[in-house]
């Protein structure tokens, strides 16, 4: 079924039917806009014969389109999937929806089940419904115990013959439900679990956060270790910051749970370049990426952003606004992106600005030209500095040059136009 949309003054004006810089999970036929991520998703599929194992990184940088995309590729593979939201009102309620979906999967015939368990999932998923709602239930007002839940549950009209059976599935006997499933399925079976990282924010503790995290992994790590199911999770960046806080290397931090977890970075400014062709093509605009943002606009898009994604596509979104209401010329200059980083609250320094205008124009440069100093406006040391920064965040390349017992790094930008 194609996606209804309405037509905005914007996709009016761009001629668009969709907007190429919607912030989307990538999932269905969107799974085409998928760009690069190659090492990633293989890292993770390699990962699949261990318990445990998942992404990090920032907020929007693509976590949910990698996990989905290896969902893509898994379910190619022949393997059964359980895909799960963490959307419950409180951290107590993750396995009973790891159980809910699970169970979904076995209704849909996907997961097949040895006759010995004698497992009635539809009457099961139905309990394990109702103890989700009413926890919720309970939790939103405030009360404690299942002496409060059950009040809650006759108040809110729940049969009486079914009070009893709410507090048939705490968090530990739907694991051990799970486990019991995992050991009779007659194919392995993989879950997927995206948005890990909200208990962060049900919680509202960053310790509380890490022990919860923590608990999840050797749950995991001593109850289907020997199972044959790999759970995959998604996770924010100060999970692995706390873990290397504590323990020395990232391999040896996550070896006591995770046999992989992949950090999902920010795009390399070809690999962004990439994802706008793609998003522009998809869209079916009639010119080129050229047509479409000049070079000067796009590299200060990159560094304002980092190019992370949601933080540059809110900066196009706002140029392509800022553009229409002016009935301007379909065309983003680098003026347009200026104004638009200020009204998205991002940053653009001048001085790297400055580097990149020059080294675009004139190719690859040391430190020490002289005519590099003056178009940036610092002097060596500072420049220097700046050059190392932007190369450490990937935004520039770099080369060490050797003259005789000289040696010198020589910077460039990615040349966009053979990628």
């Amino acid at each position: 079924m194609a996606t209804k949309t309405i037509i905005t003054p914007v996709l009016r004006f761009w001629g668009f039917e969709r907007h190429p810089f919607d912030d989307l999970v990538l999932r269905g036929d969107e799974m085409s806009l998928f760009v690069d991520r190659d090492t990633e998703v293989r890292r993770l599929q390699n990962a699949l014969s261990h318990p445990l194992c998942g992404v990090f990184g920032a907020q929007g940088v693509g976590k949910s389109s990698v996990l989905n995309k290896l969902v893509q590729l898994t379910l190619k593979d022949g393997h059964a999937v359980v895909t799960v939201q963490m959307m419950g009102t409180s951290e107590n309620l993750l396995f009973r929806e790891i159980l809910a979906a699970v169970l979904r999967e076995i209704l849909a015939e996907n997961i097949h089940l040895s006759a010995k368990l004698k497992l009635k999932a539809e009457q099961e998923l139905e309990r394990v419904q109702n103890s989700i709602k009413y926890i919720s239930s309970v939790e939103a007002a405030g009360e404690v115990g299942w002496k409060a839940l059950l009040n809650l549950a006759v108040k809110t009209g729940i049969k009486k013959q079914e009070e009893h059976e709410l507090a048939k599935h705490t968090e530990e006997t739907t694991v051990e439900m799970i486990q019991g499933i995992a050991r009779n399925a007659k194919d392995p079976f993989v879950v997927v679990i995206d948005n890990l990282e909200r208990a962060k924010y049900i919680l509202n503790n960053k310790d509380a956060y890490f022990r919860f995290i923590t608990k999840f992994a050797q749950t995991i790590d001593t109850t289907f270790s020997e199972l044959g199911v790999p759970f995959v999770v998604s996770l924010d960046q100060s999970f692995p910051d706390r873990i290397d806080g504590f323990l020395p290397g990232a391999e040896e931090a996550y070896s006591f749970s995770f046999g992989q977890l992949v950090e999902v970075k920010v795009f390399s400014p070809c690999d962004f370049f990439k994802l706008i062709s793609k998003r522009l093509g998809h869209r079916k605009w009639p010119g080129t990426t050229d047509d479409f943002i000049e070079q000067d606009a796009f590299w200060a898009l990159m560094l304002s952003t980092g190019g992370h994604p949601r933080r540059a596509f809110a900066v196009l979104r706002e140029a392509m606004e800022m553009i229409a209401a002016k009935n301007g010329k379909k065309h983003i200059r680098l003026e347009h992106i200026r104004a638009a980083i200020d009204e998205c609250g991002e940053k653009l320094a001048e001085t790297d600005m400055r580097i990149f205008q020059f080294l675009v124009a004139n190719g690859s440069h040391s430190s020490s030209d002289g005519k590099f100093m003056k178009a940036a406006g610092i002097g060596r040391p500072q420049l220097r500095t700046r050059l190392a920064e932007l190369q450490k965040k990937g935004l520039l390349l770099v080369e060490e040059e050797s003259s005789g017992n000289v040696k010198r790094d020589i910077y460039s930008v990615e040349n966009l136009d053979q990628k």
